[in-house]
């Protein structure tokens, strides 16, 4: 996708950013059902689950101007205004435009970026997630709505995207979606993995709005070496017992509503 490159946009070229995004940005065609086939041969993996939840976000949302990193940019999406940036976050904390602005990006960009994020602009930021959760770093820079999703349980990541575009302010979504390249795991198992990871307790999902905390998923918690045996790469049996106290720990502090505690 031909789209200009913005390493540290400028505030006063908001106008510049925008005219040249919108030349640039590619128009085409994306289906309403998840079985077909919505981004081009090669530009994805089989399965890849981070490209369902950019899909459901831009099903949800319609016309918005997406931020992205370059690892994670369509080769097909609805007609939108797409801005890659190194550092997507900044890129769209500046941008004011009557659409909707969404930031999607993996957990390694957005981590770059997280810690010396000063919160501003008006806009929701989805971080795909395979690793260590990044909600905790959202949370303590004070925004109004930050949430853990999963690509296991869609009705409860529509439900939180209904609830962040009705916030105003900059919004957090913590999106566990797999990727084939990071996990090894057959592409037809990825939504069953994340379900898997909520299910095990080691994705926990809730919301936090004004700083009300609530579980929006509450698994009867299967053993953790479920998530595993999913996955073709093996685990010692000391780091198993080492991740099931971290879960217990966890869903103990969660139950009492003590998330800021979790690890």
């Amino acid at each position: 996708m031909d789209v200009e490159e913005i390493e540290n946009p400028d505030p006063s070229n908001v106008e510049d950013i925008l005219h040249v995004a919108e030349e640039k940005s590619e128009k085409i065609k994306f289906w309403n059902e998840l079985d077909k086939n919505i981004f081009k041969p090669g530009n994805t993996c089989i399965g890849c689950s981070p490209q369902i939840g950019l899909k459901l976000a831009l099903q949800f949302f319609g016309d918005v101007i997406l931020v992205c990193s370059e690892k994670c940019v369509p080769d097909m999406a609805k007609d939108i205004t797409v801005i890659v940036a190194k550092d997507p976050l900044t890129a769209a904390s500046v941008l004011s435009a009557e659409k909707p602005v969404l930031c999607y990006a993996d957990d390694k960009t957005i981590k770059e970026s997280l810690c010396s994020f000063n919160p501003k602009g008006n806009f929701l930021c989805i971080c795909w997630n395979n690793s260590k959760p990044l909600w905790k770093t959202a949370f303590a820079k004070n925004l109004p709505y930050v949430a853990t999703a999963s690509i296991g349980y869609i009705e409860d990541y529509m439900s939180k995207l209904k609830k962040a575009k009705s916030v105003k302010g900059v919004r957090f979504i913590d999106l566990f979606a797999p990727c084939l390249l990071k996990k090894d795991f057959e592409p037809s198992d990825a939504v069953l993995l994340a379900r898997i990871a909520t299910n095990t307790g080691l994705w926990p999902v809730f919301e936090i709005y004004d700083n009300e905390f609530l579980l929006t998923q509450r698994p009867e918690l299967e053993p953790v070496e479920h998530y595993y045996s999913v996955q073709k790469t093996g685990i010692s049996g000391d780091k198993i017992e080492a991740i099931k106290k971290r879960v217990e720990r966890n869903w103990s502090l969660l139950a009492k509503k003590k998330f800021w505690a979790v690890d």
